[in-house]
């Protein structure tokens, strides 16, 4: 009978690809629109607009493992190291908890993702019907409050 394969949860692994994504777009000094279309030529179907940035954000299994791998070399070795397996000490115990964030941070990242999309649908929103700039300044300050 073959070994269990030990692999983090898929919480976890859902949340490092978020990080991962906003990390290396930070650290390429890009905008949404320009790591796109640098990552999402790596995509199977491609990618080319900033609603992609958000559906990654929103369903990160559909980052593919190409573009995946290179926001990692975006993000540099350490870095990368730094974000998938967190501080990995002295012990095997020691990196598998540091890759696991308490579950409060999880959920505080999880309503931060989510502001952040909310606040980009909003955006897309007023731009599209000609509101006022007070939409994203609204949005911004809801963001800022948590």
């Amino acid at each position: 009978m073959g070994k269990k394969l030990d692999r983090p949860d898929r919480q976890v692994l859902e949340d490092q690809v978020r990080r991962l994504l906003e990390r290396a777009r930070k650290r390429s000094g890009t905008s949404v629109e320009e790591i796109v279309q640098g990552l999402g030529e790596l995509q199977p179907r491609g990618a080319g607009t900033r609603r992609s940035w958000y559906d990654w954000l929103e369903k990160p299994e559909t980052v593919s493992a190409l573009a995946a791998l290179a926001a990692l070399h975006v993000l540099g070795p350490n870095a990368a190291a730094e974000l998938i397996f967190g501080d990995a000490g002295t012990s095997e115990v020691g990196a598998e908890s540091a890759a696991q964030p308490p579950p409060l941070v999880q959920e505080f990242e999880q309503v931060k993702t989510l502001l952040g999309i909310l606040q980009a649908q909003m955006i897309e929103v007023r731009d599209h019907v000609g509101l006022s700039d007070g939409v994203e300044d609204r949005a911004a300050d809801a963001s800022d409050a948590i």
